[in-house]
């Protein structure tokens, strides 16, 4: 019988590798039919930006000190025209991709334990318990309590009722 999967590696931080291991294991296994396997496979066939102004930039604070090891099906090389690697830029790519997927779904955690009268707290501590992440070693308690201010500010600039804008007229009353 034949090898029916490959292994390509991510360097990435340690609170996300736990965030995609306690939901696809230890190697995390992805296909194309999932969300994380779509993006993998961007990553491995070609560079996912080319010009500058939509580079991700690598900065000082996105350390990637673990490596994720993902397994992906042989198929693929059948059935599209896939590398075998992630290289550096497409690595900060994925590692963006996966720290926004992360931030949103601890804001829509914080969300429910807030409309439960939780406080957020509660809601990083069990998070984090959650995802096997180890508060002030893979990511310091401020940190998350920075990722949840930004995105309640990004959704109270949003969502806030433009008051400059002109009312809508009434939609007119229909009889039937």
């Amino acid at each position: 019988m034949g090898v029916s999967q490959f292994s390509v590696v991510l360097p990435t931080k340690p609170f996300l590798k736990k965030y995609i291991e306690t939901d696809y294991g230890s190697p995390a296994q992805f296909d194309s039919s999932d969300y994380y396997g779509m993006m993998i496979a961007l990553a491995l066939e070609k560079d996912v930006y080319h010009n500058k102004e939509w580079s991700f930039i690598h900065k000082a604070f996105d350390k990637f000190t673990v490596q994720l090891q993902i397994l992906l099906p042989v198929r693929w090389f059948n059935e599209y025209q896939y590398g075998t690697g992630i290289n550096q830029k497409n690595a900060v790519f994925l590692n963006k991709l996966l720290e926004k997927k992360f931030e949103d779904e601890f804001a829509n955690f914080a969300f429910c334990y807030k409309m439960l009268g939780l406080e957020r707290k509660n809601a990083i501590e069990d998070f984090c318990k959650r995802y096997n992440i180890e508060l002030e070693y893979d990511i310091n308690y401020d940190a998350m309590v920075k990722k949840h201010q930004r995105y309640e500010e990004k959704s109270a600039k949003k969502f806030a009722p433009d008051l400059s804008a002109k009312p809508l007229p009434p939609l007119p009353l229909r009889l039937f």
